[in-house]
């Protein structure tokens, strides 16, 4: 199905040591309101810190 519409995506990863990581990615969806990614929210950010053994 194509409807115009489509994702945008961004991510990032910072190394804080030998252990922990600090990431984050964002997501802007693209389209008219009626499109099916947009439909479903505007955009979206997740910010998480990753501790690795």
């Amino acid at each position: 199905m194509d409807d115009g519409s489509g994702q945008f995506l961004t991510y990032l990863s910072f190394s804080l040591g030998d252990l922990w990581e600090l990431f984050a990615f964002g997501i802007i969806n693209a389209g008219d309101q009626e499109t099916e990614f947009v439909s479903i929210c505007d955009y979206q950010t997740v910010l998480d810190l990753k501790f690795t053994l």
